[in-house]
């Protein structure tokens, strides 16, 4: 067994750790249990669930004196967010660890995701190792976290003498550390020294310009003594460093109003509710195209349906990166004979990524499919000039280009690209049988 592996297993067991995932899909759950199998462990150390009566799953473990840590997919999944997140936080504070599944994720909604109380992450796919590392970065504590975590205890307590000794420890051992600051300064409003607090919090803000939770201190702090100016610059402060929080910017709003600064106000609670509306139609997007996407095999003509409403829902809010969602949309067109439908799918996609050279095949074969050659020529050109290397994406790629050049009279091009083809699946059925009549044709 490897160092790693052994390790993680002395963690799992030492913490009596339970696994929990969260609406994560098939691939990722083989994969773990693989992984959990690689480290000796079955199927009782986790269980699949859903948001609905998770927490009361995670009190029963908890019940059982076990650490409940979830795998919380955020990857095309419409019953969980950063609000879902937020509210476990709020219940179960740190007896529980959170990794979430991702997919592809922007930098502000990571560090929104962070703000809420994750862990840590997984960009999928993942390998059988990475989940074994995850795990181990997941719950080692270092000596400092686990006086940090002995502090926070004897602060929920009250135990302020035991939680000072520990934080004066903390600081003995990293003199600049921002988290012993940061739980100083919560001693110090346990005991309504709120200036005293402030200057802490300063510091523990000062020293790690990007950590938010002194900020968010600072900002508790100064809405409790009624501070609205000193409020506002530390709330701006965070909303710079994370500004996909709505509620951040309704508080800012709010205090404009209260500033009479009602113009001011009005722009960041619109930005707010604009956020909300976007989070709101990408929710809806995902139920759908989760919809379309499982109906494909079964009724290709309900789930394109539910992918032509998923990319309404969107609507303004589409970018490049959805453009996959066409893609989806175009091929179940496709397979139904509604070519007119899906030449119209591929252009709205031209709307958002012009240069889009997947897009532009796409359209070339549709046209090849409804007996327009030269149309669909324009197209195979202009994928090209995007992309060169298109006709080495696959022997079907350099087939189809080989014979869009073929019925659009140019032998010489179709010959390359057949060659291609065989290149890449020499066994290519359509691929020979269309340069056995190519080299009859050039012969003639």
């Amino acid at each position: 067994m490897k160092k790693v592996d052994s390790k993680v297993v002395r963690l799992i067991q030492e913490k009596n750790i339970f696994f929990i995932l969260v609406d994560t899909d098939s691939l990722f759950t083989k994969t773990f249990e693989v992984a959990l199998k690689t480290l000796g462990f079955g199927k009782e150390k986790f269980t699949l669930h859903t948001q609905k009566e998770l927490v009361v799953k995670i009190k029963h473990q908890l019940s059982q004196n076990k650490l409940p840590l979830l795998f919380i997919d955020f990857s095309l999944q419409f019953d969980v967010d950063e609000d879902f997140i937020q509210t476990l936080r709020q219940i179960f504070t740190n007896k529980i660890k959170i990794i979430c599944l991702i997919n592809e994720i922007e930098r502000d909604r990571l560090v929104y995701m962070q703000e809420m109380g994750i862990d840590n992450f997984i960009v999928k796919p993942i390998s059988i190792n990475s989940i074994i590392q995850k795990i181990a970065n997941t719950l080692e504590p270092s000596p400092l976290s686990q006086k940090v975590d002995l502090a926070m205890q004897y602060l929920e307590e009250n135990k302020l003498e035991q939680a000072k000794q520990i934080i004066d420890q903390i600081l003995k051992i990293r003199p600049n550390s921002s988290v012993a600051y940061m739980l100083l300064g919560d001693m110090y409003i346990i005991q309504k020294n709120f200036e005293q607090a402030e200057q802490v919090y300063l510091k523990a803000s000062y020293l790690s310009k990007l950590y938010l939770e002194p900020l968010k201190k600072l900002a508790s702090l100064y809405a409790e003594t009624n501070n609205l100016e000193q409020q506002l610059s530390v709330l701006h402060k965070l909303d710079k460093l994370s500004p996909l929080n709505p509620e951040r910017k309704i508080t800012i709003g709010k205090i404009y109003v209260k500033r009479k600064e009602i113009d001011k106000g009005k722009e960041y609670l619109d930005c707010a509710i604009k956020q909300i509306n976007k989070l709101l139609h990408q929710k809806t997007a995902e139920i759908l195209t989760k919809i379309a996407l499982e109906l494909k095999e079964y009724s290709p003509e309900l789930s394109s349906e539910y992918m032509s409403q998923a990319i309404q829902a969107k609507e303004k809010y589409l970018t490049p990166k959805d453009i996959w969602m066409f893609n989806e949309w175009g091929i179940t067109l496709r397979r139904q004979k509604k070519f007119d439908e899906a030449i119209n799918c591929y252009q709205k996609a031209l709307e958002i990524d012009s240069e889009n050279s997947h897009i532009l095949y796409n359209l070339a074969v549709v046209y090849l499919e409804i007996n327009q050659p030269y149309r669909s020529l324009e197209y195979a050109k202009k994928a090209l000039s995007f992309d060169s290397d298109l006709p080495l994406k696959g022997a079907n790629v350099a087939y189809n280009l080989a014979y869009i050049y073929y019925k659009a009279k140019n032998t010489l091009k179709a010959e390359t690209y057949v060659n291609l083809s065989l290149k890449q699946d020499p066994k290519h059925q359509r691929a020979q049988k269309l340069l056995t009549r190519l080299k009859s044709y050039n012969v003639l």
